[in-house]
């Protein structure tokens, strides 16, 4: 890590509410929810920061571990917009628990391709994948495969 982030890390560790809620605004007034402006500068700091570490782990509690476009395991808290008011953690409604599969599939078509329209992503993000049917012999194993007796 160059010596000058690393300086910044140590010093946003620190930061009171008012001053990410500060450098959150300078975020947001960078301009327009356009896909191709983003990440802005301070986002990788906002995503190792205390606040951004509590609202995720608020937003996995309330979605309850859970991907909510497959229904798996979740592993990751996706911004569904990048408001203001969704980085300082004043509304959840723009967040939602993703398994990393989910996630790579809302921001990335299967050409590798990045999804430039927030539209889109969320209409990835809102249709469910095919479920594999699995037979009952599966089912068992699975079952017992998790320590259940």
């Amino acid at each position: 890590m160059h010596p000058r982030r690393a300086a910044l890390l140590a010093e946003q560790a620190n930061w009171t509410r008012e001053q990410w809620l500060a450098e959150i605004a300078r975020i947001v007034a960078r301009g327009p929810e356009i896909r191709s402006y983003w990440p802005p500068d301070g986002y990788d700091e906002y995503l190792l920061s205390p606040l951004w570490r509590k609202i995720s782990a608020r937003v996995m509690k309330r979605d309850g571990g859970l991907c909510c476009r497959c229904g798996g395991a979740a592993s990751a808290v996706h911004h569904r917009r990048y408001t203001e008011a969704v980085l300082a953690g004043e509304d959840d409604s723009q967040l939602v628990a993703v398994c990393d599969d989910c996630h790579r599939t809302v921001h990335y078509e299967a050409s590798g391709r990045v999804r430039n329209s927030w539209n889109e992503a969320d209409a990835v993000l809102m249709e469910r994948p095919p479920v594999t049917p699995v037979t009952p012999k599966a089912a068992l194993a699975a079952y017992y495969s998790r320590g259940r007796r």
